[in-house]
């Protein structure tokens, strides 16, 4: 044996690579009995997989039809666009490192919205099949109402990552086509979007659904820190050094000291589970309340902090008074506040009494101040303060307004 083909055979055996000897007849006689037998094939098709074509079959599809993979409507896509901006703007970094990861394997990056619909994806090459072609288009409608079992459709229904090998696609038409998808989760916990790797012709020669699920970590973590809104941000990691790194714990904390969120690595290192995580108080989880944290957020080095389980963590927390922009109709065209015309007065400057100490101030105080602070420094003028903070216009015109 070679050394090329001593390769090929050690990756052959990897776990994660699908090319086994039996596999097409395998997946071959599953199709064979569930389509035409009627039989469920458990054991030979995960039970996703088998509960995903039911589903199918009882929305009227036929794996032996060509799905129609066409766009949705012009003004939809735009639509979209700006509903989902937020997400696409906390995508374009992660996106752009990932696609230019596997450039080489073959493999195309796809970015879908809640419903399947795709924001973004990597385009076809000439050579590749029609089906790529088809497919690797803005607003094509990927779900499972409208093409049956993939990656993306079952990583949104079932919330967790997966791998859709050839012939476990509900069509047949996807029958050379391998892919790889993991939701996005927005600060709710509620899955917002789906990223997935996908291949023509030829099984992952790598860890698919691991590498996606990181990057779609990476996505869900940016488009968490957009959504952070008076409240405060807290990075945790064993390390120091690597507060700053992508897969640092993250998590957020209101002025009542509730937990408004957390990432799975910061789940991790205080030892809850994410989703429980908000019926405990911050004391509870650290072991040190809100002032404290406020306290921190002035100071820019790690700090360490020993939680209550046992473990000493490095910490920063960082105010976050307005996040991103709003996620929700503050495109100032939509907004249309009653407000005298031209610049905002600046905000008279603080007396002696006013600027003296008056213990911590609450999360709302401070990003009072920081909204005054940023106007007086602009002149009263809210269109340069908007931008200086990161926001639109209409949200700074609802802060000041006390919403």
């Amino acid at each position: 044996m070679n050394d090329r083909a001593a390769a090929l055979h050690t990756l052959h055996a990897l776990p994660w690579h699908a090319a086994l000897p039996d596999e097409p007849q395998r997946l071959a006689l599953a199709r064979q009995r569930f389509f035409a037998d009627g039989v469920h094939p458990a054991g030979q098709v995960a039970e996703p997989i088998w509960r995903s074509w039911q589903r199918c079959l009882q929305k009227g599809l036929q794996p032996e039809r060509v799905p129609a993979l066409e766009p949705v409507s012009r003004s939809r896509i735009s639509y979209l666009a700006t509903r989902d901006h937020l997400l696409l703007k906390a995508a374009q970094q992660p996106f752009d490192e990932l696609q230019a990861a596997v450039a080489r394997s073959g493999c195309k990056v796809l970015l879908t919205d809640r419903d399947g619909v795709l924001l973004r994806v990597t385009p076809a090459r000439r050579e590749e099949s029609a089906v790529m072609h088809a497919a690797c288009r803005i607003g094509v409608d990927l779900r499972e109402g409208a093409i049956g079992t993939t990656a993306p459709s079952l990583a949104a229904h079932g919330g967790r990552g997966c791998v859709v090998r050839g012939g476990e696609h509900f069509h047949e038409l996807f029958g050379r086509v391998f892919c790889a998808a993991a939701p996005i989760r927005n600060r709710h916990g509620t899955v917002v979007a789906v990223l997935d790797l996908s291949i023509d012709g030829q099984p992952f020669g790598f860890d698919a659904r691991w590498l996606v699920q990181t990057y779609a970590g990476s996505i869900e973590d940016r488009l968490r820190i957009a959504q952070t809104r008076q409240q405060v941000l807290l990075r945790l990691h064993a390390a120091p050094g690597a507060l700053q790194a992508p897969g640092a714990g993250l998590a957020a904390v209101d002025e009542a000291g509730r937990i408004g969120w957390l990432n799975v690595a910061a789940a991790g290192l205080i030892g809850v589970d994410g989703a429980d995580a908000r019926q405990f108080r911050v004391e509870a989880l650290l072991g040190c309340d809100v002032e404290h944290l406020l306290q921190m957020t002035r100071c820019r080095e790690p700090q360490a902090l020993l939680l209550p389980n046992g473990l000493t963590v490095w910490l920063q927390a960082e105010f976050r008074p307005l996040g991103d922009a709003d996620s929700d109709a503050d495109d100032t065209a939509a907004f249309t506040p009653s407000r005298p015309a031209g610049p905002v007065p600046a905000p008279a400057p603080a007396t002696a009494d006013e600027s003296a100490p008056q213990g911590p101030a609450t999360l709302a105080q401070l990003s009072r101040q920081l909204i005054e602070q940023t106007l007086a420094a602009c002149r009263g003028n809210v269109s340069l303060a908007a931008r200086r903070l990161g926001v639109s216009r209409g949200l700074l015109y609802r802060r000041l307004r006390g919403d």
